[in-house]
């Protein structure tokens, strides 16, 4: 069999450069044309002639396109295979592209590779020994899902597209006995040099648009960005999957990107046609029918690639659809409980919601009354209405949406502090860059029922707290991690997807602080609104009586802010907001002057814990006068000498060693098995803090919180060592019982700040259980042992009476009762603030994680 014989314009770079060098290794003959052929003079050097042809051919003058096409046929005497791929971008506005530079866009995207499609027709219906041959053009996926700051382009590709579109459907202008095919690839993204200065076109920014958020973004990203799609791997798979289809398809979406592109505006059009089709109800002239033959005669023509262009799309409506055929007999059978609310309430059943107010509860097949056929199949439709959901999103925000085979997917599953919360997949994850943004996600995840999760820091430990599997997709706050100090340095302003790190990098040199977290890894905004224990508490109480401002998406996707002067009661709620109430995208938060500290860690033996806990006692009478530092106690199993050991972290807001509130440490000292003490600053320490909890395990927490006495907490630590000595001595599981002072200044500024939180008593301990571990078959008896040891330390605190009943949210398990603990009257604010600001508790049934207030 003879070489194919390839007609190849914009040879000189990006894809025509690919498939030209595709072709030749794979045996063929490539007639290369473009503006200048001296820049394949490389690549022409390694053939001999009778292989690659290089042509000079500027497709704006159809004099060039005849007489190129004429050089191949004299070399040749034939063309096979014709690569229409010449083109360019403009950025920029539609109001601010002179009229002559779009019309210039349009000679090369549109009329020049027009004329090479008409010229292409020709010749193989009247050139060609044996009639007929391939078309191949290259559009764009933007000329179907279009994007702002390249309407020309896009413009010229769409046309391009229409145009080429009318010689290949089935209704076609040419004979099928011409036997030419047509092809028009619309690709995504990939790496070609098209957001170079050669091919992207930029104009100057219209005055009018100097501060649209969107147009900024675009004139951002678009010159720089990270395009997915490796480019030779694409023309392979043009020349083995389509050119050599004896069959081949009219139009193919070619990267992912692009699939999900088409399929986002497939289903915009059919939901604008199922929501507008009433309007068409009776426009018909009286008598006449519409022109439905034309259709029936393309099916009947068996034209195999309107399937292919035409693929069946399921919508949302689709799903809604089948859900209400489900209510109809059963709600039950209907997985997510919103949508059983909405569907029932449809179908007059208003009484039958089934919502689920704890987030654990998984839907059972069996116990709704469904076949395992039918469950499956719903269960499916579930996962693509998530599918769904990300694509509708990315269509608003088309840089925002990240897949699992995209690398900044992958980097943000990896940063979770909990391997079991890396471990969740969902559909997609989203990356708002404004609060904006955020609006438009929310109000498509509530419009549409889908289920979702968000995440700021990923430090929450439970599975399933801040991500969730591919039933729904998760917000990813990173981007948004902007601190700024403002002007007067009394605030900073700080995005909610910060870590901890960025707040005292900006605030440490110059000698600031705020009220925030201990450990430099965690974010800001989990931790703000679960309250929030600071190195500060114990002067200022909980951190959330520090947020002079929060800035919150709601429900709806408004966009609010909540201080003590607007939406006060939004304000007081989100100080135990968790995921009730809204996204919070910024908090503004008062600052304090800090000029350094003291602070770091001593390792003993524990033989030293009943001392050791004496200390922590009498340390924590002593906050009364000295609220200005903390000493913390862990007693943990250390792997590397298979035995207990204990710590005392240490720190004070003044950079002075062993001051008075720390009388008594100092004699631990001397037989210290590690000493990091020193005068240093909140950056550092943080730093320090967050590197003695590393990611990357899998982990279990429980907190409860006792009366400030030494001998519950040893005989809670001893009753762990029996529970799991089986499971330390094997895997490399890890356990620690951490124990932190809550004095009563700490709880009378947390009361004095109106605080939700229901902290009360006297002098106290908080308790972290941790356990660590790596193996996943060990899952099920670590959360069984943890529970137990939950249950008994609980019993054991309050046979003894010295149980408080307060939960730090931070430091909880997801099946721990935590808004049960705060007390009738706050719990009844907060479920008034909660019927003001998401009446029908729609962020209670579709945001998954965090904490749910009791309906």
């Amino acid at each position: 069999m003879s070489p194919a014989v390839w007609f190849i314009t914009g040879a000189s770079s990006g894809m025509g450069r690919a498939m030209t060098e595709v072709v030749l290794e794979n045996g063929d003959i490539a007639v290369a044309t473009l503006r200048k052929p001296e820049v394949l003079s490389e690549l022409a050097a390694r053939y001999p002639k009778d292989r690659l042809l290089t042509v000079k051919l500027d497709v704006t003058q159809p004099s060039d396109i005849a007489a190129a096409f004429e050089t191949a046929r004299a070399a040749f005497g034939r063309i096979d295979i014709v690569f229409n791929n010449a083109g360019y971008a403009i950025l920029g506005e539609i109001e601010s592209v002179p009229d002559d530079v779009a019309r210039k866009l349009f000679e090369t995207n549109f009329w020049g590779a027009m004329g090479v499609a008409r010229e292409a027709v020709r010749f193989f219906r009247e050139v060609n020994t044996t009639q007929g041959g391939h078309l191949i053009s290259i559009t764009s996926m933007l000329s179907v899902a279009t994007s702002g700051a390249l309407g020309y382009y896009t413009a010229s590709k769409h046309a391009v597209e229409a145009g080429l579109e009318c010689l290949a459907k089935a209704r076609s202008e040419m004979d099928p006995k011409w036997n030419i095919k047509i092809t028009n690839v619309l690709p995504g993204g990939f790496a070609t040099r098209g957001s170079q200065p050669e091919s992207l076109v930029q104009t100057e920014l219209h005055p009018a648009y100097k501060e649209q958020a969107t147009v900024k973004h675009l004139r951002a990203y678009i010159p720089n960005a990270p395009l997915p799609g490796d480019t030779h791997k694409a023309m392979r798979a043009i020349y083995h999957q389509i050119a050599q289809n004896p069959n081949p398809p009219v139009r193919v979406p070619l990267g992912k990107d692009a699939i999900i592109g088409f399929r986002a505006v497939a289903k915009g059009m059919v939901d604008d046609a199922d929501k507008n089709e009433a309007l068409s109800a009776d426009l018909l002239i009286e008598g006449k029918e519409l022109m439905t033959h034309l259709d029936k005669q393309s099916r009947s023509a068996g034209d195999e690639s309107m399937k292919i262009r035409h693929p069946e799309v399921p919508s949302v409506a689709m799903f809604h659809a089948v859900y209400l055929q489900l209510c109809e007999e059963d709600c039950r059978q209907v997985p997510d409980p919103t949508q059983r609310t909405i569907l029932a309430t449809a179908i007059g059943r208003r009484e039958v919601t089934y919502a689920e107010a704890d987030h654990h509860v998984s839907w059972d097949p069996v116990r709704a009354g469904g076949s395992l056929a039918l469950s499956s199949s719903v269960r499916a439709s579930t996962q693509s209405l998530a599918d769904q959901c990300c694509v509708s999103i990315q269509e608003a925000l088309p840089s925002a949406v990240f897949y699992s085979n995209n690398s900044a997917y992958v980097e943000e599953e990896s940063t979770y502090y909990s391997a079991q919360q890396a471990a969740l997949t969902p559909a997609c994850r989203v990356a708002p860059t404004s609060s904006d943004d955020v609006s438009q996600i929310m109000k498509v995840a509530i419009s549409t029922g889908c289920l979702f999760a968000v995440r700021s820091g990923g430090h929450m430990n439970w599975n399933g707290s801040s991500n969730i599997d591919a039933s729904g997709f998760t917000i990813d706050m990173e981007q948004m991690s902007t601190v700024s100090l403002a002007s007067d340095q009394k605030t900073a302003t700080a995005q909610s997807g910060a870590a901890w790190s960025k707040v005292y990098d900006l605030l440490t040199p110059l000698n600031l602080t705020v009220v925030g977290g201990r450990a430099s890894t965690v974010g800001v905004g989990g931790f703000l609104v679960a309250g929030g224990i600071s190195f500060l508490s114990y002067q200022h109480g909980l951190a959330n009586n520090y947020i002079a401002q929060y800035e919150i998406v709601l429900a709806n996707g408004t966009i609010v802010n909540a201080s003590a002067t607007e939406n006060t009661d939004l304000y007081w709620a989100m100080g135990l907001g968790s995921t009730n109430y809204g996204i919070v995208t910024s908090y503004i938060l008062e600052t304090f002057p800090l000029d350094g500290m003291w602070g770091g860690t001593v390792g003993l033996n524990i033989s030293q814990a009943p001392e050791v806990m004496d200390y922590l006692a009498n340390f924590t009478l002593k906050l009364n006068d000295d609220p200005e530092g903390l000493s913390a106690v862990t007693l943990a199993w250390n792997p590397d000498v298979q035995d207990y050991d204990l710590f005392i972290s240490n720190a004070y807001l003044h950079p002075e060693s062993f001051p008075p509130l720390f009388s008594g440490l100092e004699e631990f000292v001397p037989s210290a098995t590690t000493n990091t003490l020193a005068v240093t600053n909140i950056t550092s320490l943080t730093a320090a803090f967050a590197a003695g909890d590393p990611s990357g395990f899998r982990t279990n927490w429980w907190t409860l919180t006792f009366d400030a006495d030494a001998q519950i907490v040893l005989d809670v630590f001893d009753y762990g060592k029996q529970l799991f000595a089986d499971l330390v001595t094997t895997n490399g599981t890890q356990w620690s019982l951490d124990i932190q002072p809550i004095d009563q200044k700490f709880i009378q500024a947390t009361q004095a700040g109106n605080n939700p939180s229901g902290l009360s008593g006297d002098n106290l301990f908080l308790i972290l259980e941790h356990v660590i571990w790596t193996d996943p078959s060990l899952d099920d008896e670590v959360h069984s042992k943890a529970q137990q040891f939950l249950d008994y330390a609980q019993n054991l605190a309050s046979q003894r009476g010295v149980l408080n009943q307060w939960l730090y949210l931070n430091y909880a398990d997801g099946s721990q009762p935590i808004y049960e603990q705060i007390g009738d009257s706050n719990l009844e604010r907060l479920q008034q603030a909660k019927s003001a600001y998401d009446p029908s508790n729609l962020l209670g049934q579709l945001w998954r994680g965090g904490f749910k207030l009791p309906q």
